[in-house]
């Protein structure tokens, strides 16, 4: 049992949960000032689903939440710099697309979409990837300052994004979409999809392509059928996403495909410079 267990357990009379232990890494860090990513990043990285920390209403998340939480407060005082998803709020907030010489990333507002964009565009942009989380799109950004990045935040349904989409298009910039490996994800996926207008579903698929997929799944850790549960898909590659997911029972988070996106990133603008 390590030290922050046993200090839990002293102080509310009551075990530590079982996950504990998978945070323990976690907080090493802390203690060791080790740079941090976005909590959610930072708890998919101990094994955890991202949301665990954050969102998850099933009991055994509330006990570890809970255990997460009276630790930062006894230990660290809630002095923890994890980086914050505010770094990106905004309509649509992106990386190497506009050119206005500021620091990245760079929000737009639905009332400069309106506007023709195109002639800010950077020229030396070849391929624009569409980063579905907004926790990895924030690391990413750090780790890939050169790559041309659009933070989807799960929100598809944002016209604004479908705009400034659809504005790179025309330029002929290659989209490529990344994004989590449930049904959600998939989902978010498609209907991104179908309101593009020139944009090949093998290129918007070219890193999240089936073989990556089957990979990913067989390496996944984590099972839960409402978030692999089967749905019909109009776009029969997209389809072959959802099935492959379904019957597997895995689902896999963005969080956990961090260093395969990296190097996958780093070799297609290493082969397209």
């Amino acid at each position: 049992m390590t030290d922050y267990q046993q200090a839990y357990e002293k102080k509310y009379h009551k075990d530590a949960p079982s996950g504990a232990v998978q945070l323990e890494s976690l907080f090493n860090k802390i203690a060791q000032h080790q740079p941090l990513g976005t909590l959610m990043l930072e708890t998919s990285k101990c094994g955890l689903p991202a949301h665990t920390l954050v969102d998850n209403h099933s009991p055994q998340a509330k006990q570890l939440r809970h255990y997460f939480n009276q630790i930062l407060k006894d230990w660290f005082d809630n002095d923890v710099p994890f980086r914050q998803l505010n770094l990106i709020t905004g309509n649509v907030t992106s990386t190497n697309i506009i050119q206005n010489g500021l620091p990245e990333p760079t929000t737009l507002n639905s009332q400069q979409l309106k506007q023709n964009l195109i002639p800010y565009f950077n020229t030396q942009t070849k391929h624009v990837y569409i980063i579905e989380n907004a926790n990895v799109f924030i690391e990413l950004m750090f780790r890939l300052p050169q790559a041309a990045l659009i933070c989807g935040n799960g929100n598809n349904r944002n016209p604004s994004i479908i705009k400034l989409l659809q504005l790179l298009e025309k330029t002929g910039v290659a989209l490529h979409y990344l994004g989590d490996l449930d049904t959600i994800g998939i989902k978010i996926a498609a209907n991104t999809f179908v309101k593009l207008q020139q944009t090949s579903i093998d290129c918007f698929l070219q890193l999240q392509s089936i073989n990556r997929v089957n990979r990913w799944v067989i390496n996944g850790v984590h099972r839960d059928s409402k978030r692999t549960k089967h749905i019909q898909l109009v776009e029969p590659a997209l389809q072959l996403q959802i099935d492959r997911i379904h019957s597997s029972g895995i689902y896999v988070e963005q969080e956990e495909l961090l260093n395969d996106y990296c190097q996958l990133i780093e070799q297609q603008l290493a082969t397209t410079t």
